[in-house]
């Protein structure tokens, strides 16, 4: 006997059904808002970027070569997978960062989405800013949650980062590229806890919010896995190759680094002027679907994601305490 009545609703159903979300509507000056923390986190992760993925030794066919060619993701030691995750309040202030560090700290459980959790747990608080200068919410209890936190990350969340983010009462997740490898865990899990206690985050896509680089990504991304079979990723000294079409391998390459690349320039363009917002005076709304009456406007907020960038570039630590 199936004891859980939402478990039970799916039971005779298809995959299909179970791992498909319901319709969202995002008005336009959300998208724009949505956009603008997007190109934020690629502009980040772009300034980090490292592609040696199996070290300085041997070949990488989808790189120029090392040697020759300029470009800091070509030579900086490997660290991580370039997936990066940073959290938004109810306002709209970006409260910290975090990347994937599975290498650095030989684990494969350290995801960004997770790591960020418990960072925010551990060395700031929910209703802390970045900036020392912005004035902090006061906390709501001794017992935080994300209720009204949104997560952005660059790429589909995995099961353990998914129940992480549910059991701190993530509101949404916003997610830059699809990873076929995670089964929909994110949709699938939303559906199994629908306006439970712990519900899980809500999935959104980048193609929700028309954001192109999203389509980019994924379609780059599918190309390589076609190809990676006969251009492998990885050559080793000895002649072994890699051929496996790992997204984390994808992402390594300098053709998942120049879109990242044109992202960090859209970010530019929007800091100079050369491109305009279109809903500069549009400000957040909550859970309910209410608007933030102190939340920041889209203008403010693409003043509070470039002086975040900055921030993280200037002051920020990868897997460190952050600079104060």
């Amino acid at each position: 006997m199936i004891k859980n009545p939402l478990l039970e609703k799916y039971w005779n159903e298809k995959v299909s059904t179970l791992a498909t979300l319901n319709a969202v509507s995002i008005p336009d000056p959300l998208k724009e808002r949505h956009r603008l923390y997007s190109l934020c986190l690629m502009a980040i992760t772009h300034h980090y970027w490292n592609g040696l993925k199996k070290g300085r030794d041997g070949e990488y066919p989808w790189n120029p070569d090392p040697a020759t060619a300029g470009g800091k993701y070509l030579r900086d030691d490997y660290r991580g997978h370039n997936i990066a995750a940073f959290a938004v309040d109810k306002r709209g202030l970006v409260i910290d960062f975090e990347f994937n560090h599975n290498r650095l700290l030989n684990s494969s459980a350290e995801h960004a989405e997770a790591r960020l959790v418990r960072r925010i747990y551990g060395l700031t608080q929910i209703n802390d800013a970045w900036d020392v200068a912005s004035p902090s919410a006061p906390a709501t209890d001794d017992y935080n949650t994300f209720e009204e936190v949104t997560l952005y990350t660059t790429l589909e969340s995995c099961s353990q980062c998914s129940g992480v983010m549910a059991l701190a009462r993530v509101r949404e997740v916003i997610f830059l590229q699809t990873d076929p490898g995670m089964y929909m865990i994110g949709n699938i899990l939303r559906n199994l806890t629908e306006k439970t206690a712990l519900e899980s985050p809500l999935p959104v896509p980048g193609s929700m919010f028309d954001f192109s680089f999203f389509t980019e990504l994924d379609t780059a991304f599918e190309g390589f896995t076609k190809e990676v079979m006969t251009k492998p990723f990885y050559k080793s000294p000895a002649g072994k190759v890699d051929n496996s079409p790992s997204v984390t391998s994808f992402l390594c390459t300098a053709l998942a680094y120049d879109i990242y690349a044109r992202a960090a320039k859209a970010l530019n363009d929007l800091a100079d002027g050369t491109t305009q917002l279109l809903f500069p005076d549009a400000k957040p709304v909550d859970r309910a679907g209410k608007e933030v009456t102190n939340g920041l406007t889209n203008a403010e907020t693409l003043k509070e994601v470039l002086g975040f960038r900055d921030y993280a570039v200037q002051k920020g630590r990868r897997a460190t305490p952050h600079g104060g």
